[in-house]
Order: C-alpha cells, then structure tokens, then sequence
C-alpha cells in the first residue's frame, strides 16, 4: 500500500464547522466522553439504525453498518486506484478547510452506504478529529489490518 499524500488536521470546532449546532454540540461531549472516538463513531451510526425494523438482527445490523462505514472511508483515504477523482478533489478541500473536507466524504460516501447526509457526516466529522489525532497513516494501516482480520475469520 502506497502512502497517502493527503495531510490532515483540525481540532474538534473545525471539523465539525459544517455541521448545525446541535451536532457540533454532540459531538463535542462525545469527544470529551469518549477520547479514543473509535466506540463514539460507532455509537453515533448506530442511533441511526431503528432497533424496531429488525429486533432480532439489530445488533448485528449496527455492527454491519459500521463496518461498511469504515470499509468505505478506508477505501477513499487509503485505498490506491480507488477514488482517484475523489482524492484530488479532497487535496483541493483541505486547502480551504476541514468543513469542506467532511463536506466532500459526506457527498461521495452517502450515496453508497444508502445513508442520510446528516447521519453520515457527524460520524465522518468525528473519524476526521480521530485522523487529525493519530495521522492518516497511522489510520489506514489500523483500517486495513481491520479488513484483514475481518475477511480471515
């Protein structure tokens, strides 16, 4: 796997800027709450899933729905050959800021998750302030060891 060149950064107001002020308000106890994030992103897409459409799968659905998240993000941050637009226009993003950067992940991973923006994009917010903390990096090779662990047992 080849070394992103995408560098980013951001304290939890930047990345979350886009996002209305409720949000940014939940998401900024959920980072006080909760400083590894990785549990917080999971808990936020979760909210997301009725436990009533599937009360004997809905655990496994969230868990699901999570993975699928990760898989995605991993895949347009990470991933060589994947998302080659898409990463350029993240490079021209980042130059005008974090919002714009949450912005374009929301728009290009909403309609492949099937999701609502406004579910999508605190929990992209929230993985972006994980990234900014431990390095993209340090993000992607956690991301595909994830993968690898998933597709052997």
């Amino acid at each position: 796997m080849s070394a992103p060149v995408l560098d980013f950064h951001g304290d939890v107001a930047e990345w979350t800027a886009a996002l209305p002020e409720y949000q940014q308000h939940l998401i900024a106890e959920i980072v006080a709450a909760d400083p590894t994030l990785e549990s917080a992103i999971e808990v936020w897409l979760s909210a997301g899933i009725s436990t009533d459409l599937a009360p004997f799968g809905a655990e496994r659905a969230r868990s699901a729905y999570y993975e699928k998240f990760l898989d995605e993000l991993h895949d347009v941050l990470c991933v060589p050959n994947k998302y080659e637009h898409e990463k350029g226009q993240l490079q021209e993003q980042a130059k005008i800021g974090q919002a714009a950067v949450v912005s374009l992940l929301t728009a290009v991973i909403v309609p492949v998750l099937g999701a609502a923006a406004p579910i999508i994009a605190p929990a992209i917010a929230i993985t972006m302030i994980l990234i900014s903390r431990m390095g993209l990096n340090a993000w992607c090779a956690v991301q595909t060891e994830r993968r690898e662990d998933r597709s052997t047992n």
